[in-house]
């Protein structure tokens, strides 16, 4: 039954996500247990560092790639991940040319090099990728301003102290030139710009967050990666030449865990993807051929109808009325909204029926102002529901989110407390050209209850899952 695909689904969310944070424990520690075996020398050292950074930095890109491939190249969500490829392109370019520096030309520690140019320019797309998902979660409410505040002021103050660090040593006889503060000062600055977003990301998390995992994960690649550029930096300004050439493998072998940590990321994101997109089209195809069946068995002369729902179980207990009287049907959805306690789910499929009860829409959400109660709202992503949205943000009660797509057919969902629907339906009459007949369904059956509140849910993460906003 369709109330079991919202546990069914957190159940093997839950269960994949422990499967695959160990998957990622072992992984690194074969990383570890592999450099030490191997690397018994220098020579060596360097040889398995770089292979690493290279081999793992590529298979970022290489995911990151499949994303944006699977997204599409001409979606706006393919594009705005296409940016992370391009950040990760460049990060891929530099550690191969740092590689050849060192493996093919012998020079001990190449810094800095060409290959920190395109280390620095990488910052630039990887930046917008992770900036552009806060318009997402502001609007998803997700985004704590405070968090956002701290983050800033802590970032700031850091890489200032360690900005005045570096001159300070410079000027007290460090022996670098200026060119080596100016580079190692741009790569904390970079880091400096990531690691807010990174904050803001671990402050907001939640923990019935379903993307919980990936936000996780996508934030540590950003600090481990942060650590690892600050702690090679610095200790090359506190040691001398020869010590920092012998213990500069420290800070290599805490790239390819960042890497890894990125790919895990980017693979969960994939996978759960794909899982939501499932769930959502299953529920939606289990209902539909309900409602169809129940259009053809419904007339105009069935103004009250109590009828037995064949497509769910018969044994299940649960008042069903529908009504197809349109005086009827405004009187009762605004009569059920009103007994309303606690909270209320409102999806509203289509720009199409939007437009067609616009009016009675803004009555209802007059109605639920004065009521105690929480409201969240799916509208459709478009053009003429501006207005709509603006209404929506004067209201703190209120949460509402744009569909990541349309629904298939024309309908608005009302799940009130969780123990009751009304689903306003609109169907084109054959005999009457331009003529539509309305179907309001009122259940307290849990089974149709919960169909429509996996919908609801799944319709409702797909937006945040692809961090992205339709047209406004």
């Amino acid at each position: 039954m369709l109330f079991n695909v919202n546990r069914i689904l957190t159940a093997d969310v839950r269960t994949s996500g422990i499967i695959l944070l160990t998957t990622l424990f072992v992984a690194i520690l074969i990383f570890l247990s592999l450099y030490l075996f191997l690397a018994t020398t220098p020579a060596k050292s360097t040889v398995f560092t770089n292979t690493a950074n290279v081999i793992t930095i590529f298979s970022s890109l290489a995911m990151s790639l499949i994303t944006v491939q699977r997204l599409g190249f001409k979606s706006s969500e393919g594009k705005y991940y296409f940016y992370l490829v391009i950040g990760l392109a460049l990060w891929a370019c530099a550690n191969s040319i740092w590689a050849y520096y060192e493996l093919g030309l012998g020079i001990e520690t190449p810094y800095p090099s060409i290959a920190d140019f395109f280390w620095l320019l990488s910052y630039i797309p990887v930046s917008y990728h992770f900036y552009h998902s806060f318009r997402v979660w502001k609007q998803a409410r997700m985004i704590r301003l405070r968090s956002l505040f701290i983050s800033v002021i802590s970032t700031s103050v850091l890489i200032g102290f360690l900005i005045y660090f570096s001159f300070q040593d410079s000027d007290e006889g460090g022996g670098f030139d200026l060119t080596t503060i100016i580079v190692s000062n741009l790569y904390v600055v970079g880091d400096g710009v990531l690691l807010v977003p990174a904050i803001v990301i671990l402050w907001s998390l939640r923990r019935v967050d379903i993307f919980l995992l990936h936000r996780i994960l996508i934030s540590l690649f950003i600090v481990i990666n942060a650590l690892g550029d600050v702690g090679y930096v610095y200790h090359e300004i506190l040691v001398d030449e020869t010590t920092f050439a012998q213990q500069e493998w420290i800070w290599w072998l805490v790239y390819p865990i960042a890497y890894i940590v990125l790919t895990t990321g980017l693979l969960w994101y994939n996978r759960i993807s794909v899982k939501i997109k499932n769930n959502v089209q299953d529920a939606i195809d289990k209902r539909y051929p309900y409602l169809e069946k129940l259009w053809n068995e419904t007339t105009d002369n069935h103004e009250s109808n109590n009828m037995s729902d064949s497509n769910m179980s018969e044994s299940e207990e649960g008042f069903v009325e529908h009504v197809t009287n349109p005086e009827i049907i405004n009187h009762k959805i605004e009569n059920t909204l009103r007994k309303t306690n606690e909270d209320i789910l409102i999806l509203i499929s289509t720009e199409g029926i939007y437009l067609k009860i616009k009016v009675e829409i803004y009555k209802l959400i007059k109605i639920l102002v004065d009521l105690n109660v929480d409201v969240r709202i799916l509208i459709p992503g478009s053009d003429r529901l501006r207005d709509l949205a603006i209404e929506l943000e004067k209201h703190s009660k209120f949460n509402f989110q744009r569909l990541y797509r349309p629904l298939s057919n024309d309908s608005v969902i009302f799940v009130i407390d969780s123990n009751a629907i009304l689903d306003l339906e609109f169907k084109k009459e054959e005999e009457i050209s331009n003529s539509e007949k309305k179907l309001l369904i009122y259940s307290e059956k849990e089974s149709q209850v919960q169909s429509n509140i996996v919908v609801f849910e799944n319709c409702w993460m797909l937006p945040l899952l692809h961090e992205k906003m339709p047209n406004q």
